[in-house]
């Protein structure tokens, strides 16, 4: 089952003596929704950076699976073992709805003819409708959006989720289905993941809760 572990990770940035990150020290499993909240600036969005392997840290080691990113190719591990979900989407404009699923795994190799069956399966499951399909992101709600966007993530078979602010733009209503279809996913096929956010809706309704202040992390739930 996935999972990753922390061990008193730091981090410092390069030009100045602000420690940001103060001796982390946490582990997440498969089968669980855990949330990260904490005011802006208390270095939520470093902590995410680092587990996505976007950032080294200048102390402490980060693992997955039991294997240290440190001895990791990390474009690999962004690619194939960890997926991003962002506030902003970020899907590709110029791209269908079934382009931007397809996308993640004909860059892993996978044929055209196989990711187009896999990435409709994958919009079904998150209930965008086939004639949805050929619409460009602009064409679609918010929320739609955001569960092509799950769908994306999930294409590159990566089962650690990392989402950033996922409901951050999103009406109630969208936050509670996105919330569900989060949940479902860790509980029911065993995805590891872990929403940084602030709103405490997705706290509430989240399997266990991390707090960060001023570089520090504690479980709250």
């Amino acid at each position: 089952m996935a999972e990753m572990k922390l061990d008193n990770v730091c981090y410092q940035y390069k030009k100045t003596n602000q420690q940001v990150l103060k001796g982390v020290s946490c582990e997440f499993e498969g089968g669980e929704l855990c949330a990260i909240i904490g005011p802006s600036g208390s270095g939520k969005t470093t902590l995410l950076s680092i587990m996505a392997g976007l950032d080294v840290p200048t102390q402490g080691e980060v693992t997955v699976e039991g294997e240290s990113l440190a001895r990791m190719d990390l474009d690999l591990y962004r690619r194939k073992r960890i997926a991003m979900i962002f506030q902003s989407f970020q899907l590709f404009p110029l791209l269908t709805v079934l382009e931007n699923v397809c996308y993640p795994m004909e860059l892993n190799g996978t044929g055209k003819k196989a990711a187009v069956k896999r990435a409709a399966e994958l919009l079904e499951l998150m209930g965008i409708t086939a004639e949805k399909h050929k619409r460009y992101p602009s064409h679609l709600s918010g929320g739609e959006q955001q569960r092509v966007a799950i769908a994306r993530a999930l294409s590159s078979g990566a089962k650690i989720l990392l989402a950033d602010e996922p409901t951050g733009n999103l009406d109630q209503a969208n936050t509670e289905h996105i919330l569900e279809i989060l949940k479902q996913l860790a509980h029911e096929q065993g995805y590891c993941i872990v929403v940084v956010t602030h709103d405490l809706q997705v706290a509430e309704l989240s399997d266990r809760v991390w707090k960060m202040r001023d570089g520090l992390l504690l479980e709250e739930k």
